[in-house]
């Protein structure tokens, strides 16, 4: 299996309660033995990665300028970029009104900071 995400958490059990072990970079290759409930054992390392963040199809070269992990300042009061859904004001877990949303301003708007932990899974204190 492949890593389809910039940076992912492997984790002791399966759920984002367990403790980091290691990571995985994207398109690093890793082994799979074993699936429950939305995560994957690993061979490789002996740890857990949400599945989600995995698939059997290698992934393109990972463009040269990539989005910046965390937002500037500036960035939260720009334009949305996508016709799909705004990326107003809010910049902290505390201002989401669902998990749907902390996943849309993480994933659009390029909002890496409500992402804490880097396992792909924002403002877990809600999702």
């Amino acid at each position: 299996m492949y890593v389809t995400a910039g940076s992912v958490n492997c984790r002791s059990g399966p759920g984002t309660n367990y403790g980091k072990l290691s990571s995985f970079s994207y398109a690093e290759t890793v082994t799979v033995i074993e699936t429950r409930s939305g995560w994957s054992k690993t061979e490789t390392a002996d740890c857990w990665i949400a599945s989600r963040f995995l698939s059997e199809n290698k992934p393109e070269p990972a463009p040269i300028a990539q989005r910046p992990r965390y937002s500037s300042p500036s960035r939260l009061f720009e334009a949305p970029t996508q016709s799909g859904g705004s990326c107003g004001a809010k910049w902290k877990c505390g201002q989401m009104n669902s998990c749907s949303e902390a996943y849309h301003y993480l994933n659009e708007c390029g909002l890496g900071r409500l992402d804490g932990d880097c396992d792909g899974v924002p403002c877990e204190s809600i999702c």
